[in-house]
């Protein structure tokens, strides 16, 4: 991702507790308006309608131009949206205080915003895919699956607390990076353990579906007996082949679910 490499850092700057958990509120709808034409701008826009009021309070002219352009076409990782969000509120600000006195520098600063919203949108999205889909979802899963079988509901529990814990932080901590370092966080992200945390988790999640074949055929041999056991294995193996030829994780999840389906078997066949 390139950014424009000539302007000057913008010094730090913090957002207050109220505007940043009212931020935060509002990135977690991100994609309750989501379409093919526009994906997540409609989102977006409403993520920043409230900071847009106040930047932009009395001239409605201004209003309606600020929301036309967080309208535009965006897509990137949702847990990671908070650092594009950040970095664009703070350059709006930018604009708001230059547009009457300094109109040249106002239209600089908006075409750095067209710049950095385009490049780094889908920086963040390959990061976060990488991180939150193709390795925290399944090693939570497969973890969540593990403890179904082991200590029934406390499994579930396990999955939203393993999940959650990363997602809502990045959430948070996104949006405050962002604001505080502007477009400067591309590069901090791009040099943090985001990029190298898949790397360390994921064979965590090896090892907990690993795991799941022999607790899952113990736990069926003593509810079902071997035949009914080892009939959800094979068709969890049989899954996991016919989705593997789609690529990608699809034959992991297909795996994990018929497990699933099998802890929660295990589980009512005990009651």
């Amino acid at each position: 991702m390139r950014v424009d490499e000539r302007r000057p850092t913008l010094p730090e700057a913090r957002l207050g507790r109220r505007r940043h958990l009212a931020l935060l509120g509002r990135s977690l709808l991100l994609q309750s308006s989501w379409s093919f034409e526009r994906m997540q701008a409609v989102g977006f826009a409403s993520l920043l309608a409230g900071e847009g009021r106040r930047l932009t309070k009395g001239r409605p002219d201004a209003a309606a131009a600020f929301l036309n352009r967080q309208l535009m076409l965006f897509n990137t990782n949702p847990p990671l949206a908070g650092y594009l969000a950040g970095v664009i509120l703070r350059l709006e600000e930018e604009v708001a205080r230059h547009e009457a006195e300094r109109p040249d520098e106002a239209a600089r600063t908006l075409e750095e915003i067209r710049r950095f919203r385009r490049a780094a949108a889908s920086a963040f999205a390959a990061w976060g895919d990488r991180f939150f889909w193709a390795t925290l979802r399944p090693v939570a899963t497969g973890l969540g699956v593990l403890l179904v079988i082991l200590g029934g509901a406390w499994g579930a529990v396990a999955w939203l607390i393993v999940y959650n814990a990363a997602h809502l932080y990045y959430r948070y901590q996104g949006l405050s990076d962002g604001y505080r370092f502007g477009p400067a966080v591309a590069k901090r992200v791009a040099e943090s353990i985001l990029k190298r945390l898949p790397d360390g988790v994921r064979p965590l999640g090896l090892l907990a579906v690993g795991a799941l074949i022999p607790v899952s055929l113990a736990a069926g041999k003593a509810a079902f007996g071997w035949p009914t056991a080892a009939g959800f294995l094979a068709t969890g193996l049989l899954m996991a082949l016919v989705l593997r030829r789609r690529g990608g994780l699809g034959w992991a999840w297909g795996f994990v679910a018929v497990l699933f389906g099998f802890a929660w078997a295990v589980r009512l066949h005990g009651r």
